[in-house]
Parts: structure tokens; C-alpha cells; sequence
């Protein structure tokens, strides 16, 4: 059995052996790679020589492809491909993928099994020369799959919440913000799990760093959500006597608005 490494890199071993270097060359790799994405529908071999040698006149494009099966077949056996007339597909009894097993999980509903199987982004730090319509295709299933690892993070955030685990869903919001550190849904989440510990402090200083994040990378102002529940957050913190006030203030903290471009102006945090 072999296995193919797709998240976080690119790599192919047997099972048992060192795993230094790959059996099989880059674009063969890549190759597989398309293969695994597609799952047990295949992909047609005019979409296979399109990703990969697109330059190339069909002929070749079709010679090349050949060399890359042949390849394969060389290394991993006759049988590592299910062919029919139309496509091409990997078989699962000769090639076991992470990207198999990350969807897989998905689609049984198993979050941490997900989780477990992803193992960064795909294909990371993978390029293939002249080969331009791969690449777009790597960068469209990479966005697709860091979406779906940052919802079965979501996922096991809110299922530790929902059962007052708070130290763990803690844990599970930074790594849902470490995902995707712009995120106004995930610093909420943060937020509202370090403020139902009890710790406020945390919740605040927190804040103030998305704050800063968003406004040095996006050059805008927090999410109107996140501003309001920090604002709550900090009148749950003041006397009584003193919360009147701070309510009235609040009502000036929104993106854009007057007060808050003086604030700007005078280099201070709305948050």
C-alpha cells in the first residue's frame, strides 16, 4: 500500500519505508494528485493533459501523459489506476490519500477525524513550471479545503462550548483564528470562549490585536460585531455607577463614524 501526502506538501511512500524522497517525479506526482482530488469519478485524460502540459501539442500532451502512467504503473503496479472510457481514477486498495481521508471524515460528519487528517494547506510549496492552468486549479482546491478544515474546527469549538469544556474550546478558537487570523467569526468566537472562563482580561487584550491586525491588512475598521461585544464586555467590567456613561459611549464606536475617525486621527483604539 502506498501513501499519498497531499496537505501540507506533496509526497509519495510505501508503507514501512523511509519516506526521504518521493518514487515517482514532481509532475508524476502531481498527476496522482489531481487524481486524488477527484475522488472515485476520475478525471478525463483531456483534463489531465490540460492541467499539466497545456503548451504542448496533443500528440505530445498525449505522449506525456502515457510516461506519466506508465511511471506510476511502474512503481505502484498495473492495477494503481481504474480506468474507463472516459476518465481516469486512482484505486483506493493501492494508493490511500490524506485528501481521501480529510473528505471522507467530512462527509461521516467526524470533525476531529478531519481535523487530524489535515495536515496543512494543499499541495503547499508545490509548483509546477509551465503548467499555469495547474496552478490555478491548486489554488482554487487549496481555498476549498482550508474552508472546510476551518469549518470542522468551528465545529469542535462550538461542540466544546456547548458542553462547558471551556479550557478546550479555548484551544479550538485560537486554532480556528491561527486558520484564518482575519476572521471577524473567529475572533468572536475567541472572544466569547475567554470571556465565558472568565477571563476578560485575555478577552480584551485579544481584541485589540484582530484590531490591529485588521486595520494594518485590510486598512478597515473591526467588524461591527466584534466591536459591540468587546463594548459589552467592558461594561460588564465597570462599577454600576459608571456604566450609564459607558453606554452613552458606545453608542459613538462604529466603523467610520465621526468619533471614530478622530480617533484614528489621534492614534487611538476604538476597542
Amino acid at each position: 500500500m502506498f501513501q499519498l501526502l497531499t496537505l501540507g506538501g506533496l509526497s509519495l511512500t510505501r508503507a514501512g519505508e523511509p519516506s526521504e524522497r518521493s518514487p515517482i517525479q514532481r509532475r508524476q506526482l502531481a498527476l496522482l494528485a489531481v487524481l486524488a482530488g477527484a475522488g472515485p469519478g476520475g478525471v478525463s485524460r483531456d483534463k489531465l493533459m490540460g492541467l499539466l502540459w497545456p503548451d504542448r501539442e496533443l500528440d505530445r500532451a498525449r505522449s506525456s501523459l502515457d510516461q506519466a502512467l506508465y511511471a506510476a504503473r511502474r512503481v505502484c503496479g498495473p492495477d494503481v489506476f481504474i480506468a474507463s472510457p472516459t476518465s481516469l481514477a486512482l484505486n483506493p486498495s493501492i494508493i490511500a490519500s490524506d485528501l481521501a481521508a480529510f473528505s471522507a471524515a467530512l462527509a461521516a460528519g467526524d470533525a476531529a477525524a478531519a481535523v487530524r487528517a489535515y495536515g496543512g494547506p494543499f499541495l503547499d510549496g508545490v509548483f509546477i513550471s509551465d503548467a499555469a492552468e495547474f496552478e490555478r486549479w491548486a489554488d482554487g482546491e487549496r481555498a476549498r479545503l482550508a474552508r472546510e478544515y476551518q469549518g470542522a474546527l468551528e465545529t469542535l469549538a462550538r461542540s466544546a462550548s456547548a458542553r462547558g469544556a471551556a479550557d478546550e474550546a479555548i484551544q479550538w478558537w485560537r486554532r480556528v483564528v491561527d486558520a484564518d487570523p482575519l476572521s471577524s467569526r473567529a475572533a468572536r468566537g475567541l472572544i466569547e470562549a475567554l470571556a465565558a472562563a472568565g477571563d476578560r482580561a485575555g478577552a480584551l487584550d485579544f481584541a485589540r490585536v484582530h484590531e490591529a491586525l485588521v486595520r494594518n491588512e485590510l486598512g478597515a475598521s473591526p467588524d461591527p460585531t466584534v466591536v459591540s461585544l468587546v463594548e459589552e464586555l467592558r461594561r460588564a467590567a465597570l462599577p454600576a455607577a459608571s456604566q450609564a456613561t459607558a453606554s452613552s459611549a458606545s453608542t459613538a464606536i462604529a466603523p467610520r463614524s465621526a468619533s471614530h475617525a478622530v480617533a484614528d486621527e489621534r492614534g487611538v483604539s476604538p476597542l
